[in-house]
Parts: C-alpha cells; structure tokens; sequence
C-alpha cells in the first residue's frame, strides 16, 4: 500500500511552539516554549499572523531537572540549524544521519518528517514550505530507510529525557 504525502502547507515556524534542548546547566531535556501560546494569541487576521506573533513572543527555557530558567524578550531570532531560535541551545531531538544531522524541534516536527520521508507519493511542494526546504539527502528515495531508522533513534530520545 503506498502512503500519501500532502503536508506541502507546512512552515517551519509552525513547529516553533516548542523546543526540546539540551539544558545548558545540566545537560538534560529542557523546554524552550512562549509565555503565551497560540491559542492566546489574538491578531486581526488569523492564520500566518498567529504564528509571527508567536515567533517573536517572549521565550521561556525551563529545565524540570535541575530548575535552571531563561527568559528571552528580544526582538530578533537566529535561526541556526540543530539549536532553538531564542537560547542557540542544542536540540535535543537530534543525531547522525547520511553523512548530516537529523534534527527536529519537538515530536510534531520529528512526525512531520517521518511522515515526509514514508510517502511514496509527495505533493508538489510550495515554496518556503518545510517541505520544500528539506535537505537534499533527506529527500533522496535511496536514503529512505536509513532516514526512517534514524527518525526512530531520534525518537527513542524523547523515552530517555
């Protein structure tokens, strides 16, 4: 049975919600998340705007472990591969794959591009779509089931945090 991907509608910041990263004082999973969320956020239009809003929101980084907390109220984000865009922490869904780094901001991104790298058919992709955007590599039908094992390395991370 071939599987069906239509997910050419999804942006990147739409996963921006949540961060798992590395804790910079102990090193275990901690969260990068806005004071407010989605759902709070009430601009004139919706769709995008949501979105903006919640991209530059003030940030939180808490860590359930050792307690450390980080505020950031900037005005500027620096998007940096395999790190949040407020504390240029590591994320923590990450590892090895192809040659690269695999690297997901939370278990919604991580399913968005299990579901990408499954599908035997893919929809034409917007530009600026996350679809679109993917690495080379991972889009590769050749490298599917080393991304795909990868993908489950990478989840098997969220069971030890």
């Amino acid at each position: 049975m071939s599987s069906h991907f239509s997910g050419n509608r999804k942006y990147l910041y739409e996963f921006s919600d949540l961060f798992l990263v590395h804790c910079p004082r102990c090193d275990k999973c901690a969260r990068v998340v806005p004071f407010e969320t989605k759902d709070e956020i009430k601009p004139p239009n919706k769709g995008t705007a949501v979105y903006y809003k919640l991209v530059f929101a003030p940030h939180r980084l808490t860590c359930e472990y050792c307690g450390y907390v980080k505020e950031w109220t900037g005005k500027r984000i620096a998007p940096t591969e395999g790190h949040d865009w407020y504390f240029d922490c590591p994320l923590w869904l990450q590892g090895p794959c192809c040659g690269e780094v695999l690297w997901a901001f939370n278990p919604g991104h991580l399913q968005f591009l299990e579901d990408f790298v499954r599908a035997d058919f893919r929809e034409t992709h917007y530009n600026a779509s996350l679809a679109s955007r993917l690495p080379e590599w991972m889009k590769l039908g050749r490298n599917r089931e080393e991304v795909l094992r990868c993908i489950k390395k990478v989840r098997d991370l969220l069971v030890s945090s």
